[in-house]
């Protein structure tokens, strides 16, 4: 007998796409910054704006399970990259790693609680940020030109109840 079910990463991960999508690409107002689903840093995305978000996620432990189905965490890695050699000053980097981290912070704060379509998609959300670091320590590469690529990571924590 075949099972029916659902790809709760995939639901998760959409809907964590769809609120950074309409903040940072939508509006004329946005920063426009390409945000992507990916496990690894590529630096061609840093283009010409010098900036790009990436998220992936990284661990889905289970909470509790229950008789018609489960609490489960769903652990995002999001990170920020930053090309601080296209800024003239290190103020200027670290100033709008800054603003960019807590425009981040403040718009998963705002959706603690998501919904799409009136069906909720998580009920509780936990943001941990990191320090800011080089590419190469952050994802562990070991390559040369990328000494101005600052990252910082945010690690979410989306709590989900899948159930039947």
């Amino acid at each position: 007998m075949a099972i029916t079910f659902t790809n709760h990463n995939k639901v998760v991960s959409d809907g964590f796409r769809t609120i950074l999508r309409n903040e940072f690409t939508a509006t004329v107002g946005s920063p426009n910054i390409e945000i992507i689903l990916s496990d690894k840093f590529e630096s061609e995305r840093l283009g010409t704006k010098g900036e790009y978000i990436r998220y992936w996620i990284e661990d889905t432990p289970l909470v509790s399970l229950v008789a018609n189905g489960e609490n489960r965490n769903y652990i995002i890695g999001l990170y920020y990259y930053l090309d601080a050699g296209k800024k003239q000053t290190q103020r200027d980097w670290e100033t709008l790693i800054s603003d960019r981290v807590e425009h981040i912070r403040q718009l998963l704060s705002n959706n603690i609680f998501y919904a799409s379509s009136g069906v909720s998609v998580w009920h509780e959300l936990k943001i941990d940020i990191g320090k800011p670091m080089t590419v190469n320590d952050s994802d562990n590469l070991d390559v040369k030109g990328y000494e101005n690529v600052k990252v910082i990571k945010l690690t979410i924590t989306i709590t989900r109840g899948n159930f039947s």
